[in-house]
């Protein structure tokens, strides 16, 4: 049995028609799908139950846990120009300060749909110091939203952004786009530390070289 993920059918056949070479338009494109999600619930939960165990269990082999959510892949296209994910917020208790709530950026863009519960969205402004890539020069907020049930956000490859008070039982569907970034970055607002996260695929060479001296 193959642990490809499987096909979601016309659940996402609308996404996959969307020009995903043009940023600007799949964005576009991703709002609307998103908008239609929703103010029809019923339709993202059928079409999450329609999943046979088989396509459940491949899905399942690709998400993971985080120090903050656990992302459950809900589809992936077979030619990787996007994937979908449901992510599930942990309670304050199991959350560990880390991951989406300490400033950071992704490699890739993400519109996003908050299916139930809230939080603050902020955005930074930061300043890198030329003389050492491991520290920055500052970081400041710039911009705060809240965002609750039914309400709809995009970021972009790049833009630093960290998720704040967060409710308990917070669930969002999202679609984020391939990686356009060879790795992200997160950074520790009381140190101004900075912390390079590389992709294993990304690390081929650093894999080798831990062979080298066997």
């Amino acid at each position: 049995m193959s642990n490809a993920p499987m096909h979601t059918s016309a659940f996402t056949d609308a996404l996959a028609a969307l020009p995903w070479d043009y940023q600007l338009d799949a964005k576009l494109g991703v709002e609307t799908w998103l908008r239609a999600m929703a103010s029809d619930r019923r339709y993202l939960l059928q079409s999450i139950a329609s999943l046979s165990p088989e396509q459940f269990r491949a899905n399942a082999d690709r998400s993971h846990e985080t120090a903050t959510h656990f992302k459950w892949l809900i589809h992936l296209d077979p030619d990787r120009r996007f994937s979908v994910w449901a992510h599930e917020y942990k309670t304050a208790l199991l959350r560990r300060k880390a991951y989406a709530e300490v400033p950071h950026y992704h490699r890739y863009w993400f519109g996003s749909l908050v299916l139930r519960g809230s939080f603050d969205n902020y955005l930074y402004e930061i300043e890198r110091d030329a003389q050492c890539e491991e520290r920055l020069l500052s970081i400041k907020t710039t911009e705060r939203h809240r965002l609750a049930a039914g309400d709809i956000y995009h970021m972009d490859q790049g833009v630093v952004h960290s998720l704040e008070g967060l409710e308990e039982g917070t669930l969002t569907l999202l679609v984020r786009s391939a990686a356009l970034l060879p790795y992200s970055e997160s950074f520790e607002l009381d140190t101004l530390r900075t912390r390079k996260h590389i992709p294993f695929a990304e690390r081929r060479a650093d894999f080798q070289k831990l062979f080298g001296a066997v």
